[in-house]
């Protein structure tokens, strides 16, 4: 457990959303959302002069789109699709060096040095309900995720040194 002062260490968030909805009739549906967020985040008081050299606090503003909507087909068929982008998350920058005591260790230089690319993700479904009996019915689905085939790199080499910012191999193969 560490004693912190009012206002060391706090975290404040504030979000803002503002939603379209087209319920559904005439054989469609939609809904619209934007988002739009920010983060507040102040780090403890430094306890060495590392911490004091790279206390970084900056503020974080993040961004999403999502729509969603269906729409009915012919022969019973209904399609659904969703597009959703948001802001990529925010990657620091380290360094790897040897303390005192002869062991390496990672020291963060900067917390915002860019961002991720932007996700994008394109998701449909098509799906058929058939009617068992009076009470019953069973529906067939077919989903179909990124539908754009998207390969957002989700994480890079942050470390200071030959491999610095390139996408790494994820599962043996590379992005």
């Amino acid at each position: 457990i560490t004693n912190v002062r009012d206002g060391e260490a706090t975290k404040q968030y504030t979000a803002f959303e503002l939603a379209f909805n087209k319920q559904y009739s005439n054989k469609w549906s939609a809904l619209a959302a934007y988002t739009i967020d920010f983060a507040r985040i102040n780090n403890a008081d430094p306890q060495n002069p590392n911490q004091a050299a790279y206390n970084w606090q900056m503020p974080t503003w993040n961004q999403s789109v999502k729509i969603n909507g269906s729409y009915e087909l012919p022969f019973g068929l209904k399609w659904a699709s969703t597009y959703q982008i948001q802001s990529g998350p925010w990657y620091g920058r380290s360094a790897q060096m040897r303390n005192a005591l002869n062991q390496t260790v990672t020291i963060v230089a900067e917390f915002h040095v860019d961002r991720y690319p932007t996700v994008r993700l394109w998701d449909n479904r098509v799906s058929k309900t058939f009617r068992i009996n009076e009470k019953q019915t069973i529906e067939g689905q077919f989903d179909l995720y990124n539908t754009l085939n998207a390969s957002t790199i989700l994480s890079q080499v942050n470390t200071n040194g030959p491999n610095y910012l390139k996408p790494l191999a994820v599962g043996g193969g590379a992005n």
